[in-house]
């Protein structure tokens, strides 16, 4: 920190940068950051966006936008607690996404596969929901549960 590197991320993004100058579209291939980039085998992008950059490209790029793009919509179709914590669980990812390579990581796609099942869950519950409207009878529960018919 005294640096002001931040523990020589800053280097290893200009290294990322250059790398995906050297083949925007199309990125370098899955896995490959480090040897794009020129770096030690073991190091990490420390960014996934930068990350989804080199290895992926614009094109890969998008596609990793557009599918947090589409876990974002499944969650703001939840309701209650369970869109608070979905979303809490989302805005951590994404701020760990900043300082960290996350994408390669298995609980990313964990993470992303409950929070698309929990808003198509939310999306068929409403579709119930509504169905019942249609119905010919209400079911009045202030009354001892008994069927009314909707033209009253």
């Amino acid at each position: 920190m005294g640096s002001g590197d931040l523990n020589d991320r800053l280097q290893i993004w200009v290294a990322g940068w250059h790398a995906f100058r050297e083949a925007p579209w199309w990125g370098s291939g899955a896995g490959t950051f480090a040897l794009a980039a020129g770096l030690a085998p073991e190091d990490t992008a420390h960014n996934t966006l930068m990350a989804s950059m080199v290895t992926g490209g614009l094109i890969g790029t998008a596609l990793g936008v557009g599918i947090v793009v589409a876990v974002l919509i499944a969650v703001w179709r939840t309701r209650g607690l369970l869109r608070i914590a979905l979303g809490t669980a989302l805005l951590v990812w994404m701020v760990t996404s900043m300082v960290g390579s996350v994408e390669e990581n298995r609980m990313t796609w964990v993470l992303f596969a409950l929070m698309a099942l929990a808003g198509q869950g939310a999306e068929n519950s409403g579709q119930r929901t509504a169905r019942r409207e249609q119905s010919l009878f209400r079911l009045d529960w202030r009354e001892g549960f008994n069927l009314k018919p909707i033209h009253e």
